[in-house]
C-alpha cells in the first residue's frame, strides 16, 4: 500500500506513518507545522504536530485532498451525507484545530461540493459545485467562492457542460488559475484557465494542460 514519509535533513532519519497495513495520502502541512494525510484503511484523516507530538483525527468515508486555512486554525475536507436513497450529497465540512468542533459550511440542500482550497491571503474559499436536485442537475460542477466575511457563497462560472477543477491562488488571493474539462465530450482537450476572484475576468491560458500552479 502507498504510505507516507518524512525525512528529517538534521538527523537523517526517515520518520514513516501508519503501519504495514496503512494506505496513506495527500499528505500537506499548513503554515504552522501541522501535516494532515488520509489514511484510507481507516477512513480518516490524521493531523499531527511534530513538535509536541498532538494528534487528532476526522472520521472521513470520503478522502480526497483537503486544504488548511491560511493561519493554520482550520482544515477543511469534502464528506458524502447520505440523506436519501437516491441523492448522495458531498459537503464541506471544516475543522477547528482548536476546539476540535466540525462546521458544515455546504449547509442545507442536495449540492455535490468538491476540491475545497483556501486562499493564502484571507480565509475564502473556493470549491466546485453541483446541485443534485433533477431539475436543477449539470453535467459538470461550476466554481464557487465563500468568502470569509460575510460566510455567503457565489457562483463565479456558468458552463454548465465544464467539470472546473484543480484550483490554484494566487498569492495575493486576487485570482485563481484551474482546470476546465467538457464532460459531455471526452475527445476534448483540458484546458487551463484563470478567472479573477470576483469573477470578472475569465479566459484560457492554455490548451491541453493540467496541475496549474503559481511561482511563488
Amino acid at each position: 500500500n502507498p504510505t507516507i514519509q518524512l525525512y528529517n535533513f538534521n538527523s537523517k532519519e526517515i520518520v514513516e506513518f501508519g503501519s504495514n497495513q496503512s494506505w496513506l495520502e495527500n499528505p500537506l502541512w499548513s503554515s504552522t507545522g501541522w501535516l494532515s494525510y488520509y489514511d484510507r484503511s481507516a477512513s480518516e484523516f490524521i493531523l499531527w504536530e511534530q513538535i509536541d507530538n498532538q494528534k487528532q483525527t476526522i472520521p472521513n468515508e470520503t478522502g480526497g485532498p483537503g486544504s488548511w486555512s491560511r493561519d493554520g486554525s482550520y482544515f477543511i475536507a469534502t464528506e458524502i451525507y447520505n440523506l436519501t436513497n437516491t441523492l448522495a450529497p458531498r459537503h464541506l465540512l471544516e475543522f477547528n484545530l482548536e476546539t476540535e468542533q466540525i462546521n458544515d459550511l455546504t449547509g442545507p440542500g442536495f449540492f455535490e461540493d468538491l476540491n475545497p482550497v483556501y486562499s493564502p491571503h484571507r480565509n475564502d474559499l473556493i470549491f466546485a459545485r453541483k446541485s443534485l436536485v433533477p431539475d436543477q442537475w449539470t453535467p459538470g460542477r461550476q466554481i464557487w467562492i465563500l468568502e470569509a466575511l460575510d460566510r455567503e457563497a457565489k457562483q463565479l462560472t456558468f458552463a454548465a457542460d465544464y467539470n472546473h477543477s484543480s484550483f490554484a491562488w494566487h498569492p495575493n488571493g486576487s485570482e485563481i488559475v484551474y482546470v476546465r474539462y467538457n464532460q459531455t465530450s471526452p475527445s476534448e482537450v483540458p484546458e487551463l484557465w484563470m478567472i479573477s476572484r470576483d469573477g470578472s475576468e475569465n479566459y484560457r491560458l492554455v490548451i491541453n494542460g493540467f496541475s496549474p500552479n503559481w511561482i511563488r
